[in-house]
């Protein structure tokens, strides 16, 4: 722990900068090999130091001509920057086993990059004293990110209360959740300030989104092309042909929602990639949301979506349709009456009509199947087989349809020129069924 002698020190400007020349001078001769543990430390602290040299040098000639020869002018500032020096050099080593040098090597470089974020970065320390190696983990976590996020990010949390604050930032990876939420925002050209929900609530989406997203290692980078926010019925939306992801104005949206629509993006474009080499047609119709796939792999979209989603975040269920149909829309899926709400909701409440209609079915049966919900497999099968909305001829074919599916949750694992056939077959059973219906 710092003794009151060491940060009292580094608090006074005219004798700090003693002790900034002699830790310059030993930062000549440190091991700032940014490969190994020690040296990334030592890269991180070197930084802070010359920084502080070149500042207090500053601040003594503000201070002699605005506050006199006390340095008062520069005390506010200075404190954050001292206690900085000190706790980093005791804490940066635990910190470097905590989340990695990759992190802590990045973050040094953007306060290289960007002096001005030391200061940020100090304000953020000394506001919570009996926090600071909470927070130095931190800022290291936000400033990893580079230098925009880390402004951005900075400048938004430094006029929150502490309660809000306390509310955002739970822990150090809250800090990370945020900035990863901020970076991904900016690659499609979103500040903060461009979210609909509020100054607090808006970091309480970026946050929500960013632990989302970074759970999905394996998202295509030309996935999403932009996030927008509109009036919506619905939850989510992601447009496979624009590749925007829409969510609600006034509603931050739940993970689960997030997740569903990070996993269409994430699905499609990997499936469309995959089968690029073999079948360059098919996967480009994939890839621009052609109708041929909006009409015959809509429910093989929702089921690979929901796949993805189960795979990356913990608490997804894969049956998450049938739960939420009952809560938000009063449709029980476990019994034969909540069957025919759905098929008779998806038919007159929605554009896509009677073949969407059996792509729902057919979805549905797969991932019920899949979790072992036989009620809801049994009622989908006996609706099919009784309904006057299916003709006999195509009664079979749903059920091959079904199982087709089923058959395929896993496409994304299969080779390429399987998952090819795969698709092709999903397809052709669609368009026999349409053309019966």
């Amino acid at each position: 722990v710092p003794t009151a002698k060491e940060i009292s020190c580094n608090m006074i400007p005219l004798v700090e900068l003693a002790p900034d020349v002699r830790d310059s001078w030993k930062c000549l001769f440190a091991n700032k090999d940014k490969d190994t543990d020690d040296g990334v430390v030592n890269y991180f602290v070197c930084g802070v130091v010359h920084f502080a040299t070149g500042y207090d040098m500053a601040t003594w000639g503000a201070a002699i001509f605005t506050a006199g020869a006390t340095g008062a002018g520069g005390e506010v500032f200075d404190g954050g920057i001292a206690t900085l020096k000190v706790f980093l050099k005791k804490t940066l080593p635990n910190i470097v086993k905590s989340i990695g040098r990759k992190a802590v090597k990045d973050a040094a470089e953007t306060i290289v990059a960007a002096p001005n974020l030391l200061k940020s970065l100090g304000e953020l320390v000394w506001r919570f004293p009996s926090k600071i190696p909470e927070m130095i983990e931190g800022g290291i976590q936000i400033l990893k990110h580079g230098p925009e996020v880390g402004e951005e990010v900075l400048s938004s949390i430094k006029n929150l209360d502490s309660e809000s604050f306390a509310s955002i930032f739970k822990n150090a990876d809250d800090f990370d959740d945020v900035s990863s939420g901020v970076k991904s925002f900016n690659k499609v050209g979103i500040k903060i300030g461009d979210i609909p929900y509020g100054e607090i609530d808006n970091l309480k989406f970026l946050e929500r989104f960013g632990e989302t997203l970074k759970k999905f290692d394996k998202m295509p980078s030309d996935a999403i092309t932009k996030v927008d926010f509109k009036e919506l019925k619905i939850a989510g939306k992601f447009d496979p042909t624009s590749k925007i992801l829409t969510f609600p104005m006034d509603k931050i949206p739940e993970i689960r929602v997030i997740a569903h629509e990070l996993g269409h993006a994430e699905s499609l474009k990997r499936l469309s990639d995959k089968i690029s080499n073999i079948d360059p047609s098919l996967a480009d119709k994939i890839d621009t949301g052609d109708n041929l796939m909006r009409k015959h792999m809509r429910g093989f979209s929702e089921l690979i979506a929901d796949n993805s989603a189960n795979k990356h975040i913990k608490d997804y269920p894969l049956d998450d349709f049938t739960l939420k149909a009952k809560e938000y829309k009063g449709i029980n899926l476990e019994t034969s009456e909540g069957i025919e709400k759905l098929f008779e909701y998806v038919v007159t409440g929605t554009s896509y009509e009677k073949i969407g209609a059996i792509n729902y079915l057919v979805y549905i049966h797969a991932m019920a199947k899949k979790v072992g919900n036989d009620k809801v497999v049994a009622n989908i099968e006996a609706f099919i087989a009784s309904s006057n909305e299916i003709p006999t001829i195509a009664k079979g074919q749903v059920l091959d349809l079904a199982k087709k599916l089923y058959d395929n949750i896993d496409i994304l694992d299969k080779p390429a020129n399987v998952a090819t056939q795969e698709v092709n077959n999903i397809i052709k059973l669609g368009q026999d069924i349409e053309v019966i219906i």
